[in-house]
């Protein structure tokens, strides 16, 4: 199943047909699955859904930048360098800047400074940077670990005239990658790339087939569970 969440909260199949869920909380900026959904609202702080009920697991009146669950945990990244984490959320503090988590064989860490991406690998709470990449005039918007490809990818846009732009990790090194989107991606996930009001599918991160258009409804995050 496919989540979308912004000022609503959309699920699908397909990627291609979306049905709507009435959730009146405010306008959730990120969303994961452990044992349950978690979800953020930017000021508010973390939300969980079991199915009966939506109950504020912390309050944290930050900017939430990205939500990610390793082995079982549910994490979320903030705007001011931080990692917190369930059940407890207590949090780690990784280095100044936005917050981004990527998990394959270990845990990742993208650190967006505005002007550098520093990248740490590790443990939660043993990161070891692997040094910094100048990104001065871009914007990043999501992080993610594609499966198919085994890269990690970042979606950003470039900060004077918005034309999207993927930055992609492999061996230690970042690449650059200009798309044809016709706006930048707000997120990424398996097979799925979102932009604030399409869902799209893409194998290169440079051509993307159209599957699905909103109407009045702004994505922030695309999650598949």
């Amino acid at each position: 199943m496919y989540v979308a969440v912004g000022d609503a909260v959309y699920t699908s199949t397909d990627k291609e047909d979306w049905d709507i869920v009435d959730v009146a909380l405010g306008e959730f900026s990120h969303v994961v699955y452990a044992d349950k959904f978690y979800m953020s609202v930017d000021g508010v702080g973390i939300y969980s859904f079991d199915g009966d009920a939506w109950v504020l697991e912390v309050q944290d009146a930050c900017t939430y930048t990205h939500a990610i669950t390793v082995d079982g945990v549910p994490m979320f990244g903030t705007a001011d360098g931080r990692i917190m984490y369930g059940p407890s959320w207590n949090f780690v503090f990784v280095a100044p800047g936005a917050v981004s988590m990527i998990y394959d064989t270990q845990f990742h860490v993208v650190v967006d400074s505005e002007t550098t991406l520093e990248t740490f690998s590790g443990t939660l709470f043993d990161l070891v940077s692997e040094g910094t990449t100048d990104i001065e005039d871009f914007t990043v918007t999501d992080t993610w670990y594609d499966t198919q490809r085994k890269i990690f990818v970042v979606a950003a846009y470039a900060t004077d005239d918005k034309s999207p732009v993927f930055f992609n990790y492999s061996k230690g090194e970042w690449t650059m990658v200009f798309s044809d989107l016709d706006t930048h991606a707000v997120s990424l996930a398996d097979g799925g790339v979102a932009t604030e009001n399409a869902v799209y599918t893409t194998t290169d991160y440079v051509s993307f087939d159209l599957l699905h258009t909103f109407e009045d409804f702004e994505v922030r995050t695309l999650l598949n569970v």
